[in-house]
């Protein structure tokens, strides 16, 4: 790892220092799960159907424990609203406009997807970056965009295999972070998810062990500690996304500092219906976190107790 903000590292041996940054079990479950099925450039009119009917409107959740957020292609956004049963699920865009409205052929304005009933957007997805030529300055001023609306906004950051490679996992995740602190407000962070995807593990069946996931959330919940506000970092909620399925979604939600999943291919899949009732399982139980026991306390204490 390159440790960019040096000092943040040398404090992690502060015991007074985690104490105050490493909030308990019962605080963390406070940040309300987030879940997001990411479509890509995937389906047709039929698909759209086919999975709202035959997954999403199977799906069962607690909603007031778990936001659930949907993002098929942007023409489908509206097909896909009507489907919906449970009107808990909410939509959410892949992508909008650098610009607002006006003659910018092709594009999708923040106010436009406002003006839809869209209440969510993301930014600076590593396809948007690695197709299109996505810059950090460019993700920054989308994600002002966004906030100015009152959209929520996802915001994607991550490195690619050579950056991991050559420790540089933070000094590239620094980077973003501090192009959207300068373009918004401390109160605007309300309206940020920080969504962690390792590049290297986006759509290549690779996927962050759970202690490498925990290890970088806690250091961007550390950054905005020092750079935002003790307030944001405590409630600001990091999800994690990069070959997240079936089988690995639970160690990953466990972590303490992972807030949640963007599921990518597997989203296509009723497979998804097992990742959100699981999760969904996983948040209600929090209700039993005693103090200063963690996700992975519990799950522990659970199992034993089931065993007795």
């Amino acid at each position: 790892w390159s440790r960019g903000l040096g000092d943040v590292y040398k404090r992690q041996n502060n015991a007074e220092y985690m104490g105050n940054i490493q909030m308990s079990g019962a605080t963390k479950a406070a940040r309300k799960l987030l879940l997001a099925a990411n479509w890509k450039s995937h389906g047709s009119t039929k698909d759209m159907t086919d999975m709202v009917n035959n997954t999403l409107n199977k799906i069962t959740y607690d909603h007031t424990k778990l936001d659930f957020l949907v993002q098929p292609p942007s023409i489908y956004l509206q097909l896909v609203s009507g489907l919906l049963k449970n009107k808990n699920t909410q939509l959410c865009a892949q992508n909008h406009s650098y610009y607002g409205t006006g003659a910018y052929t092709g594009e999708v304005a923040t106010s436009q997807l406002k003006d839809m009933g869209i209440k969510w957007t993301m930014i600076g997805h590593s396809e948007r970056k690695s197709y299109f030529n996505e810059t950090v300055d460019i993700v920054a001023n989308k994600a002002k965009m966004g906030v100015d609306q009152g959209l929520n906004v996802i915001l994607c950051l991550g490195e690619n295999f050579m950056e991991k490679k050559e420790d540089l996992t933070f000094s590239v995740l620094e980077t973003t972070l501090n192009a959207v602190k300068n373009k918004i407000t401390k109160q605007q962070w309300d309206k940020i998810v920080i969504h962690y995807e390792p590049v290297w593990a986006t759509g290549t069946g690779k996927v962050a062990y759970p202690e490498e996931a925990q290890e970088v959330h806690q250091t961007i919940r550390e950054w905005l500690h020092d750079n935002i506000s003790t307030e944001v970092a405590e409630k600001t909620r990091i999800i994690y996304g990069g070959s997240v399925n079936e089988k690995n979604f639970a160690k990953l939600i466990e972590k303490k500092d992972v807030d949640g999943l963007l599921i990518g291919k597997v989203s296509l899949t009723p497979y998804l219906k097992d990742i959100v009732e699981g999760c969904n399982a996983i948040t209600v139980s929090y209700t039993h976190l005693r103090a200063h026991e963690t996700r992975e306390d519990l799950v522990c204490r659970l199992l034993l107790e089931k065993k007795k």
